[in-house]
């Protein structure tokens, strides 16, 4: 699926896929140190379900955190341990109208936005 990303001079990388059934998977990916995105996405035709999974930095600094338990990451608020396992909260759900979804990322994160 073709995909546009327009955010100036962020750091910033968008991704997407469409499934046979016609929903969309999309990534956005917010390598900004300390810019959170709000991000204004448009597909081709009208949505009736959207929903966001993120993944985001623990701490400011994740040097050492290894050693301590934690891989510096977290999935929906649920950190990610060394050996890669964690408990995810619930996914968000985004508001839609129409084609249009709003949705927010956090400095230093991705996000995986599922759309139907």
């Amino acid at each position: 699926v073709s995909t546009q990303v327009n955010a100036g001079m962020l750091n910033v990388s968008g991704y997407a896929v469409q499934h046979a059934d016609g929903s969309f998977r999309l990534v956005v990916v917010n390598k900004e140190p300390t810019t959170a995105l709000q991000v204004a996405l448009t597909l081709p035709s009208s949505v009736s379900t959207a929903t966001l999974m993120a993944m985001t930095q623990v701490a400011e600094s994740t040097a050492g955190l290894g050693a301590q338990g934690g891989s510096g990451a977290a999935l929906q608020s649920g950190v990610v341990a060394v050996d890669g396992s964690f408990m995810p909260g619930e996914l968000y759900v985004l508001p839609v109208s129409g084609a249009a979804v709003s949705f927010f990322v956090p400095a230093l994160s991705a996000v995986l936005v599922r759309v139907q």
